[in-house]
């Protein structure tokens, strides 16, 4: 069978592909929101306590937030229960509505929420890091709830540094823009001497 990663979060969609042999796999980030929109069934201007904290007590802004004029889009805490229960609801849907699993965008390192210190919101884990595999983990058991053979595919874009506790939870990596972006024009890695290594490793 194969395969269709980034599919639309469209049950017709989904459906046809299912139809002809194919296995859907929508694109979700649990990274990141907009603060203006919609985006995956949550609200984010209507929860601003879901934003992640830095230490001065102001909203952590999504990494492409210059790089890619991705303005108004802000880093959401894996660490938050009513964040981590709206993201599985819409891995739930994507899964209702014939998704082989997901793939899962902007998965890396997540560094300290200083929310409960500014007392924005309390943390359901002692660490960003344990949240974020918990709610990796708690997507991968509702994707094969539904489907025994869907797959969790993850796109850290550097699968070296990518946590061992996220691993356990994944089924693949993704080695996006290996040796070039559409952001940039420098060519940077190297296939002999970097993935083809890592993966061999």
């Amino acid at each position: 069978f194969g395969v269709v990663t980034h599919v639309p979060a469209d049950r017709r969609v989904m459906e046809r592909l299912r139809s002809i042999g194919s296995r859907p796999i929508p694109y979700i980030t649990l990274y990141q929101q907009p603060m203006f929109a919609t985006y995956q069934g949550i609200e984010l201007r209507k929860h601003p306590d879901w934003i992640e904290v830095d230490e001065n007590g102001n909203w952590k802004r999504s990494s492409f937030w210059d790089s890619e004029d991705q303005k108004n889009w802000y880093v959401v805490c894996p660490n938050v229960e009513g964040y981590v229960e709206g993201a599985l609801e819409y891995v739930r849907k994507l899964m209702e509505d014939g998704a082989a699993g997901v793939f899962i965008d902007n998965v890396g390192e997540r560094k300290r929420c200083f929310g409960p210190e500014f007392h924005t919101h309390e943390h359901l884990h002692a660490t960003q890091l344990d949240a974020f595999a918990d709610l990796l983990r708690r997507v991968r058991e509702l994707v094969k709830e539904y489907d025994p053979d869907g797959l969790v595919l993850l796109n850290s874009a550097s699968p070296e540094t990518l946590p061992a506790e996220f691993w356990e939870h994944a089924d693949a990596d993704m080695a996006e823009s290996y040796i070039c972006t559409w952001v940039s024009d420098t060519r940077w890695l190297d296939w002999h001497n970097h993935w083809n290594a890592m993966g061999r490793k």
